[in-house]
């Protein structure tokens, strides 16, 4: 049973193109976006987030001057880290400031010196953070607060003394691309408004590429400056050498449980 040729009038092949247009019009909009902050990373990128090409790298015996381990991390990574701030407490029990006892698997932080004068400003920001109110401080939850305000002072500091000099975030290349994904977002969800449309798979893919994108970008689009990448170099060439030379040290001090495991390595 069919309708005769002529009751239903075909639709025109513009009008058929306007239908479609109109029904997929917010996969559309967001495949739009998509290709269109793709570009304008890629170009974001090439401008400002190409690091400066490495150099020779050779052993150094020491870390750059006037670098303290907290700042070594730091500058490497291009961001902080828990491990910045394990450096730093390190760093200060070696110079006497502070001592790090381990009881039954629980850490303790003791003040032994008042002199602050060898610590760096990073440092001196961890010592009056950490020791304020009291010359002891155990690594528990309940001193969650005084952990936290050192670690943030500790950043900023780090932030202030190595940031714009040894690498740039280029953070303000990031707000175009937020621009694009937020427009692709905000159309998108009109479409769907007036479509009287769900959420397709398609759709659901295409936002998270769009969130992916701008993630991955964030981070490929710090770069460091030209003095910045001569460090790094430095740094590289300082973890060679105790990554070849103090290796047997290190495995001297610190032994490895003689088990069957170890031998049959």
């Amino acid at each position: 049973v069919a309708w005769p040729k002529g009751i239903v009038i075909e639709p025109l092949h513009i009008e058929k193109t306007s239908y479609y247009f109109k029904d997929n019009s917010a996969v559309l909009v967001l495949l739009a976006g998509l290709i269109l902050l793709l570009c304008y990373y890629l170009y974001a990128w090439n401008r400002v987030g190409r690091d400066p090409e490495r150099g020779t790298v050779v052993p150094c015996y020491s870390p750059p001057d006037n670098f303290s381990p907290a700042g070594v991390r730091y500058v490497l990574n291009m961001c902080f880290d828990k491990r910045s701030f394990t450096a730093a407490i390190v760093n200060m029990a070696r110079k006497g400031y502070l001592d790090i006892m381990e009881e039954s698997n629980e850490f303790t932080l003791q003040k032994k010196s008042t002199d602050t004068s060898q610590l760096t400003k990073g440092e001196k920001v961890l010592a009056e953070k950490l020791f304020r109110n009291d010359d002891l401080i155990t690594l528990e939850n309940k001193e969650h607060s005084r952990f936290r305000s050192a670690i943030f002072g500790l950043k900023k500091e780090l932030k202030k003394e190595f940031r714009s000099h040894y690498f740039n975030l280029n953070l303000s290349w990031l707000i175009p691309g937020l621009v694009i994904s937020l427009g692709s977002f905000g159309l998108m969800i009109i479409s769907l408004l007036f479509s009287a449309s769900d959420m397709t798979p398609v759709m659901i893919i295409c936002v998270v590429a769009i969130i992916g994108i701008n993630m991955l970008f964030a981070w490929l689009i710090k770069a460091p400056t030209l003095h910045g990448r001569k460090i790094m170099d430095e740094i590289e060439g300082l973890k060679m050498y105790l990554s070849v030379a103090e290796k047997e040290r290190l495995n001297l001090l610190n032994p490895p449980e003689r088990t069957p495991e170890l031998f049959e390595k």
